[in-house]
């Protein structure tokens, strides 16, 4: 789970055709999430995860139901 307010970062499309987090865009947690953890590379510090569009808000547009996001390993909470 992460926590309402934690702040992430968007992904992008780079090298090989891999996720890399993008840390111009920065994605809120609008509500409390249950998130599924990426069992991808670590990049800069930060994991990808998984979580539902309606439990996120951006300056961006978010078309789709699901998204990656990239956030600090430190602000997932296991139940």
């Amino acid at each position: 789970m992460v926590a309402k307010g934690t702040v992430g970062y968007d992904s992008q499309l780079g090298h090989y055709n891999f996720y890399y987090p993008d840390e111009s865009i920065k994605i809120t947690f609008s509500a409390d999430a249950i998130i599924r953890t990426m069992n991808w590379a670590e990049r800069s510090g930060l994991v990808a995860v998984s979580v539902q569009s309606c439990f996120i808000e951006s300056k961006e547009t978010i078309s789709s139901k699901t998204y990656i996001v990239w956030v600090n390993p430190s602000v997932i909470k296991s139940y």
